[in-house]
């Protein structure tokens, strides 16, 4: 960006932090930040976005020419996931409708939407069957978006962007990788590693090539209504957990877990990214296996 005002809603989360820590912003962007955290930005908003009337006051007040909403919830009940998925990106939709100008806004959706996938690579336009709740909340989001975009496209400006697995420093012990690195940090050489299923395949991509992508989107001149941010490829489970033991330096046994098996896993999913290269050059550079590095060894 080079000029305007920024809301960063859900700036304490995984992505919202490393967004503020290395999004290019130019000196003349004034940027807010809003979440639980303590103070992320020159102005931050120490709140839970889930407190929509204080939410929508803030959108008001700061009056954002862009807006990107990072806060969300996948662990958990229905009920909470509906709240955070669903009605604060219905708020911030409708309170950025009200502005005396038309702001961009950024929401994020997931790979999770896709659910069982009959044929991959998947695009904008593959058919959307979520099995989980995360994923049913989400497609509720991605319904959302598109009723602003086509009945108040005057007053707004939305886009969607759907993120396949996010992998890097900071990611929530909810997470696979984040859950696997506490354990392996915590463990000695001849400990027990717990793990869920590891025959599935995932595309992964780094959070800093996440980032440039919304570095990109925050700019681009005439953008698409939806875009996927992925890898472009499936990698196995069993591969990067393997990976992420050796990098660890430790010998550790691989032990699964039944507590951590799901009812509805995807045996393989992966997307292609070529629209969000065709509209704005973005293209991963980063790997999964350098992600996990940096997790297990503290590098930024």
């Amino acid at each position: 960006m080079k000029e305007g005002r920024l809301l960063v809603a859900g700036s304490g989360g995984f992505i919202g932090r490393h967004f503020l820590q290395g999004a290019a912003f130019a000196r003349n962007i004034e940027v807010t930040s809003v979440g639980r955290a303590e103070e992320q930005s020159a102005r931050h908003i120490q709140m839970d976005c889930g407190d929509l009337e204080r939410l929508g006051e803030i959108i008001e007040e700061v009056s954002p020419t862009h807006l990107i909403n990072f806060s969300g919830n996948f662990a958990g009940d229905y009920e909470t996931q509906f709240h955070y998925n669903v009605e604060v990106s219905r708020t911030i939709l409708e309170s950025a409708c009200r502005l005396n100008h038309r702001p961009r806004v950024i929401l994020i959706g997931s790979a999770a939407e896709y659910g069982l996938p009959e044929q991959c690579p998947l695009n904008e336009s593959s058919p959307l069957n979520p099995v989980s709740d995360y994923g049913r909340t989400k497609l509720m989001q991605t319904a959302l978006a598109e009723s602003y975009q086509r009945s108040k496209n005057q007053q707004i400006e939305v886009i969607l962007a759907r993120l396949f697995n996010v992998v890097g420093r900071g990611a929530s012990e909810s997470l696979l990788f984040g859950s696997l690195t506490k354990q392996i940090t915590r463990l000695e050489n001849g400990g027990v590693i717990q793990v869920g299923n590891l025959e599935t395949k995932r595309d992964f991509v780094h959070v800093r090539d996440v980032i440039d992508s919304f570095d990109r989107l925050l700019t681009v001149e005439t953008p698409s209504p939806c875009y996927l941010v992925s890898g472009g490829r499936a990698i196995s489970i069993q591969s990067l957990v393997t990976f992420l033991i050796e990098a660890s330096g430790k010998r550790l046994t691989i032990e699964t877990d039944p507590g951590r098996l799901k009812s509805h896993d995807v045996p393989s999913i992966y997307g292609s990214s070529e629209l969000l290269f065709q509209d704005t050059g973005w293209l991963p550079q980063l790997s999964p296996e350098k992600a996990l590095e940096e997790m297990i060894g503290g590098r930024p």
